[in-house]
């Protein structure tokens, strides 16, 4: 009796155990299955939107007959001048959804991507002008302008500029729609604007001292180098006066030197020429210290006191 009611428990628990390896492979295939239709539903969702979007960008430039023509109306009518990338927009906007499902960041992301162009559409509006001209709001009207025009915002753009430019004119409209579209640059682009500026700010900073240095350093070089040739120049010029000088004296010093030799002069003759010769020495070493006009002066003063003198 005891053997018989243990292999009915053995029995028992063996088939519990075979049914639960069962249902786990069941579900672990339905888990499959359901994995790959949606990876086919998915692809099938962006080919379909693919193809509509490339059919209703080429309607928009008059290639696709009187449909496409229609069509580009209907879409020039809601959407404005943005309706030229509204359906390259609408692709891309559907193939990031499809590709990050369940992504909270990436419905964030998404989102600011559509108040962008709806953004878009606004400041299209804004420099239309229609909405000044607007006496009552009338989707009608601007419908009709943009769908007849490919002018302004549609009636998306052109709705909500009418609503902002009612309640907060045109500076403040501006306003409102150019911190709209930074938070949606921060949202999609996951960088903090004040901390983009904050660095740009840093680099031009940096940069500016850097130039700063540079440039001072350059003009402290160019004034060096103007420094040097001045006095180059100074060297130059005061030796060419001082071989001027030698020039002219010099030969007048050999004639004095023959004269001795040639007429014999007496004692006293002899010695005055000596004494001119002296100074004429004593003349060179010290003549480094004037100035043009002070060896002008100099060389006018030996020329008439001594030079002179010595021919009479």
């Amino acid at each position: 009796m005891a053997s018989t009611s243990g292999r009915k428990k053995t029995t028992s628990s063996g088939r519990r155990n075979t049914s639960n390896r069962n249902s786990g492979r069941k579900s672990s295939t339905q888990r499959t299955r359901t994995n790959e239709e949606r990876l086919i539903s998915n692809e099938v969702l962006l080919l379909i939107t693919l193809a509509v979007g490339a059919l209703l960008f080429l309607c928009n430039f008059g290639i696709i007959g009187p449909v496409g023509d229609a069509i580009s109306k209907v879409m020039f009518g809601i959407f404005g001048l943005t309706a030229y990338i509204a359906p390259v927009f609408v692709f891309l906007a559907v193939a990031f959804g499809v590709s990050n499902q369940g992504n909270f960041r990436a419905t964030m992301k998404l989102t600011a991507a559509i108040i962008l162009f709806v953004a878009a559409g606004v400041i299209v509006e804004l420099f239309a002008d229609t909405i000044k001209n607007m006496d009552s709001y009338s989707v009608t009207a601007l419908y009709e302008y943009a769908a007849n025009n490919r002018k302004g915002g549609g009636v998306i753009g052109g709705s909500v500029a009418y609503g902002l430019y009612n309640l907060l004119d045109m500076a403040g409209t501006v306003l409102v729609v150019l911190v709209v579209v930074i938070i949606c640059f921060v949202l999609i682009t996951g960088k903090s604007v004040v901390k983009s500026v904050s660095e740009n700010s840093k680099k031009v900073y940096h940069t500016a001292k850097d130039d700063a240095q540079y440039r001072r350093e350059q003009a402290e070089l160019r004034r060096a180098e103007q420094l040097k040739r001045k006095e180059e120049e100074k060297t130059t010029k005061h030796n060419n006066y001082l071989e001027e000088i030698y020039n002219y004296i010099n030969p007048l010093y050999l004639d004095a030197e023959e004269e001795i030799r040639n007429k014999a002069l007496d004692l006293h003759d002899i010695l005055y020429l000596g004494k001119f010769i002296d100074e004429f020495k004593e003349f060179e070493k010290i003549i480094e210290e004037f100035d043009k006009r002070e060896i002008q002066s100099v060389y006018e003063t030996i020329k008439l006191e001594r030079v002179i003198k010595y021919e009479k």
